[in-house]
């Protein structure tokens, strides 16, 4: 029976490697931190503090739970700041359409996204990511690589349906 066995779920994961001139709005410079949600499932990196230029080196995984990534699936990044009193301060944010990951080759795919603002305006920061896709078994894999098929000639058709007597 197939529900003995260990089933591989599929599994996204993601590395946030670092992100570039997080700026505050008051010049202060911010104690940053990442959540990173995908299908309504939140993670967050730890805070790196006193740094425009933070790197967080994180890895995250989402067990897919047997249903392979859908094309229009999106990444939801925030960066924000950690305040000791009251709430922390948005900094920034972006997606990251996983259309591009399930085209790459090895499903392995690097991302630098721009950071926006709530108004969608870039805020001169960008975040740089690492997404690789552990497709479930069974999952059709999306990128294909073309290969002609060859087509039998008439000829070859007819040797084949030739039957000796």
């Amino acid at each position: 029976r197939s529900s003995d066995l260990p089933t591989d779920p599929g599994m996204l994961r993601v590395f946030i490697l670092h992100a570039e001139n997080v700026q505050t709005p008051d010049t202060d410079i911010s104690d940053t931190y990442c959540s990173v949600l995908f299908q309504g499932v939140k993670k967050k990196t730890k805070v790196i503090k006193n740094n425009l230029n933070p790197v967080w080196n994180e890895g995250f995984e989402w067990d897919l739970k047997g249903v392979p990534l859908d094309a229009g699936a999106e990444l939801q990044v925030v960066v924000k700041d950690h305040e000791t009193m009251g709430r922390n301060r948005f900094l920034g944010q972006t997606r990251v359409p996983l259309q591009g990951l399930l085209s790459s080759p090895n499903l392995t795919a690097s991302f630098n996204a721009p950071l926006l603002d709530t108004k969608k305006q870039n805020t001169g920061a960008s975040l740089t990511l690492q997404l690789s896709y552990f497709p479930p078994p069974g999952a059709v894999p999306v990128f294909v690589p073309p290969t002609p098929e060859p087509t039998p000639s008439m000829s070859e058709l007819d040797t084949v349906t030739d039957i000796a007597e």
